[in-house]
């Protein structure tokens, strides 16, 4: 999207009075579910609002389409994870000084932090210390419990006391955290959910040329792994003819050493930059999967397991597909599909349970069409008209509140 496509589309509600710098190492072309918040939360935001500062794509990456031209602060390698958070902590002090220099050439009102990646977290911290402007961290996943099991626990924890005395606001991505932070540290947060920009359908989808197969978006990992094989084995008990789609850069042998065999999978690989292909696809399966794995079952902390509310959970509520939900009752997920009625949770281990609930979203009848209503009744909860001015008026609360 370039700029006079951007203006043409009516997207600058709400400006600021002044500028905002945005740190963050999630942005396309980079993958993952940040990078997808991001683009589509500054997609909706004029580029006279924002100053973007992030990390240098790798080499050979496609260009991301975004109207908001882009200031690379660190370059992005292919270093292990570990070895590059290393780097990062070596250069930490270097970012900092270059998010100030962006501050002042621009006359930015504020910086909003992005994290996942300690890194920005860190720096945009010290930058609006030293550049005396209002500090908001946008958090996707927790911090401290985010980083408990990892080498890297010790930042993780004083990154975190510096942002919760530092901040002006507390920004999060789901409910779920909001919840967390209130009940563990007494925080007051807003949250800011993930925008789904496409236009919601007004009535149910038809089902002509439904796949069978069952559809996971996204990487298969510690979090989300033992449920996924769980519901792979329930399709298969069942011996329906059902696929398992996997959209994911990982290659079958990777799914494989997770514990999915590859005899009813079908692996597909949509970059980033195709998302109109992606829910093209998403809107044509037969059911959508959504996972979390249990507390005991990976060495993720259960606070950080039980906030998540994946990324792509709004594009499947926009597809109008039925979708099921496995994971522990308390997790917010569980609470959020139950609350919306717009979900089928399974939310115990049994291989029982998991194979009653694959019969019943295969079969078209009322409470599947009840689930596909309700799911794009609950879909318009992560619209740009719903977000963004909650978005802009907490950004202005917290840019006004310094100047008293």
């Amino acid at each position: 999207m370039n700029r006079s496509e951007f203006e043409s589309l009516g997207n600058a509600v709400h400006p600021l009075s002044g500028r905002i710098l945005v740190a963050t190492g999630a942005y396309p072309p980079i993958p993952g579910g940040s990078s997808v918040i991001m683009k589509n939360l500054l997609d909706a935001i004029s580029p006279e609002s924002i100053v973007l500062a992030r990390s240098r794509p790798p080499r050979g990456s496609s260009r991301d389409s975004g109207p908001h031209k882009s200031h690379f602060v660190i370059g992005t390698t292919n270093l292990p994870n570990s070895i590059e958070r290393y780097r990062h902590l070596l250069l930490r002090n270097v970012v900092a000084e270059r998010l100030v220099r962006l501050v002042r050439e621009h006359s930015c009102r504020a910086i909003l932090g992005v994290y996942p990646t300690i890194l920005f977290l860190d720096v945009a911290e010290r930058a609006a210390r030293k550049a005396n402007v209002p500090f908001i961290p946008y958090l996707h996943d927790t911090v401290l419990e985010g980083m408990s099991a990892g080498r890297f626990a010790a930042w993780g924890r004083e990154v975190q006391v510096r942002v919760f005395e530092s901040a002006a606001r507390i920004f999060v991505a789901t409910e779920g955290m909001a919840e967390l932070f209130s009940r563990k540290y007494g925080l007051d947060v807003n949250t800011v959910l993930h925008i789904y920009p496409e236009p919601i359908p007004q009535q149910l989808p038809g089902e002509e040329d439904i796949q069978k197969s069952f559809f996971w978006g996204g990487a298969v990992y510690g979090i989300n792994a033992h449920s996924l094989v769980r519901i792979n084995r329930a399709i298969v008990r069942l011996n329906q003819g059902c696929r398992m789609v996997f959209a994911t850069n990982q290659g079958l042998s990777q799914l494989m050493a997770q514990g999915i065999p590859g005899d009813i999978v079908d692996k597909i690989f949509i970059p980033l930059s195709e998302r109109s292909r992606y829910l093209e696809i998403l809107s044509r399966q037969d059911v959508l999967v959504l996972a979390l794995s249990w507390p005991d079952e990976t060495d993720v902390h259960e606070d950080e397991l039980s906030t998540i509310f994946p990324t792509k959970a709004p594009e499947y509520l926009a597809s109008g597909r039925p979708i099921l939900v496995h994971c522990p009752e308390h997790y917010y997920l569980a609470r959020f599909f139950r609350q919306h009625g717009c979900g089928e949770v399974v939310a115990d281990r049994s291989p029982g349970s998991l194979e009653a609930a694959v019969s019943r979203l295969s079969v078209p009848g009322p409470r599947r069409d009840s689930i596909r209503r309700n799911a794009l009744k609950a879909a318009k909860l992560f619209t740009r008209n719903q977000v963004v001015p909650q978005f802009f008026a907490s950004i202005q609360e917290a840019i006004e509140r310094r100047k008293l």
